[in-house]
């Protein structure tokens, strides 16, 4: 039940002559960030050679395989797939050039670790969420679904818009992939039902396969 897109916007990041010295690290904290990033290079004519020594990062395995489908292996992954882990883990960050593409959604949490850190961040907005209607007939799926799964806050928020009147079931179990979307299901919906113990998809399987035993 897709509740959310992303429409991707190519002004306000740096894609001149500058893109291949301006930063030390790229930091990408979603697989939508690197789709941003990368659709904004070849705006200007350019792609992954433009990088140079530039080294990489990846918030966790799904933006890291984002990065290899545009030809860049991730220099840096976190042991966890958090922005808490990222800006505690990430190395050589002080003094470091670090930019940050990312949505217009995006907290603060990565800035402000980087910051506290030293690092001489640059963010920029590479894709805009935006919200998507549900057609009557997946309206009702989701009213008999056995499970909800949600990836981020902003699909909670969504979904409830999408629902209109309609509620979600008291027997449909609710799964979250991390605090901060738990957070928001249960300010939504009034409960959360399982949380993934890591922000992946195996994690959100795992968790759906506990809510439903």
């Amino acid at each position: 039940a897709p509740v959310i897109g992303a429409r991707f916007v190519t002004e306000g990041l740096t894609t001149d002559e500058r893109v291949s010295s301006r930063w030390d690290w790229l930091v990408f904290a979603s697989a939508n960030g690197v789709e941003g990033f990368f659709r904004a290079l070849e705006a200007a004519g350019k792609d992954a050679r433009s990088l140079s020594t530039t080294s990489v990062a990846a918030i966790g395995p799904a933006t890291a395989a984002a990065l290899k489908v545009r030809g860049v292996i991730a220099d840096f992954v976190p042991s966890r797939a958090t922005a808490e882990a990222l800006g505690a883990e990430l190395p050589r960050v002080s003094g470091a050039r670090v930019l940050l593409p990312c949505g217009n959604l995006t907290d603060n949490r990565l800035v402000d670790a980087l910051r506290a850190r030293k690092a001489h961040l640059e963010r920029a907005t590479v894709y805009e969420t935006v919200a998507l209607s549900l057609p009557a007939h997946i309206v009702d799926e989701v009213r008999q679904a056995d499970a909800v799964i949600f990836a981020s806050p902003s699909a909670v928020s969504a979904l409830q818009v999408a629902l209109g009147e309609c509620a979600l079931p008291a027997a449909s179990r609710l799964i979250s992939i991390g605090p901060l979307t738990s957070r928001a299901v249960l300010e939504t919906f009034g409960r959360v039902d399982s949380e993934a113990r890591a922000a992946t998809t195996s994690g959100l399987l795992d968790a759906t396969r506990e809510a439903l035993v």
